[in-house]
This record gives structure tokens, sequence and C-alpha cells, in this order.
């Protein structure tokens, strides 16, 4: 984690050419997009919006996380955050990887809207990229 965008290319070229090096046959590098990221790690908020609350955390054990009728629309998105997550990290399609990324981030996106903020911060917080910003960094995406 670094606020420095040059910072967290350096450090993923530094691993590839360690890997590379390293190896006696050639093989696939690793993609290291959400293993080492832009952002300050120290703020999990935005002018004032905390962002800390994205993802649904489950309550009990035998909570599966699953959306139901009963949930409201914070919960219903942040459920769908979650599963978009585990997709996303189980997922070895590079292609469909972006498209995942990019409903992430939509979802995301909504549920900012759901939830009411003040319009011009949320058209401030449209213009970021979520993934790799120097203002916040949101810990549980």
């Amino acid at each position: 984690m670094d606020i420095e965008k040059g910072a967290v290319d350096i450090a993923r070229l530094r691993f590839w050419l360690s890997i590379v090096v390293d190896e006696e046959t050639p093989s696939p590098l690793p993609n290291l997009d959400y293993k080492i990221m832009q952002g300050n790690s120290l703020i999990e908020s935005f002018m004032g919006v905390d962002l800390s609350k994205l993802t649904y955390e489950k309550e009990y054990k035998k909570d599966k996380g699953e959306i139901s009728l009963f949930d409201d629309e914070k919960n219903r998105l942040q459920k769908t955050v979650s599963h978009l997550l585990s997709s996303y990290y189980s997922c070895s399609d590079h292609d469909r990887k972006v498209k995942l990324q990019q409903e992430i981030s939509d979802t995301i996106n909504k549920q900012l809207e759901a939830q009411a903020y003040n319009p011009e911060i949320l058209a401030q917080l449209k213009d970021i990229n979520l993934a790799e910003n120097n203002k916040f960094f949101l810990w549980h995406t």
C-alpha cells in the first residue's frame, strides 16, 4: 500500500522481475492489482462521508449473506458488493475480472446514491477511481 502511484508501479515491476529471474521455465505472471495497491491507508472516508461500511458484515454465524425480501436497498447493495468481490478474487479470466471490477465500482456508486449523500460529494466520488487514488483506501473492498 502506498499513496504514490509511481511507488506502486515500481513495487509491482520489482516483484514481476524477481519472479522472472528466479524461474527456470516461463510461467504466467500473477495479477498483483489486489495485492499491491495505491491509496491512503490511514483514511477510509471522503469529505466527511464514511466509506467503511460498503460491504456486508455478517452479524452471526448462520448468516450466509444471501439477499432476502426483507433487505433494504443498502443491505441489498452491500451483499451484492460482497458477492462481486468474492467472484473477483476467485476469477482467473482477465476480461471477466475487468467486468467484475467495473460492476463493483458501479454497485458502490449506487450504494452511495442510495444513502442520500450530498450530490456534490457524490459527483466528486464518481470521478475518483475507487481502486487507485491518493485520497482514501477502502479496506473492505
